[in-house]
């Protein structure tokens, strides 16, 4: 379901030195998430897909992506104080 539905959004479109885009980006990167999170039907979370990346393919459950994506943002709350959202 999730692989397919769009492309990953290239982070290099932000412009460096920019906080106010780097801050836009992120919270719109969340409410992306969240949207994906609350359309995800229960059963196709544990489902194992094949994700297409830049070079190469990954296979994973979508839930198991989620965590990852939660827990890299936290990596980088330390680094982003003057984001909220």
């Amino acid at each position: 379901m999730w692989n397919g539905c769009r492309p990953m959004t290239d982070a290099a479109t932000v412009p460096a030195g920019n906080i106010e885009a780097l801050c836009r980006f992120g919270r719109q990167s969340r409410r992306e998430l969240r949207e994906f999170i609350q359309a995800l039907p229960a059963e196709d979370g544990d489902a194992p897909q094949e994700f297409k990346l830049t070079n190469s393919s990954l296979t994973a459950t979508p839930r198991k992506i989620v965590i990852h994506v939660l827990l890299h943002e936290v990596r980088h709350w330390g680094r982003s104080q003057r984001c909220s959202g």
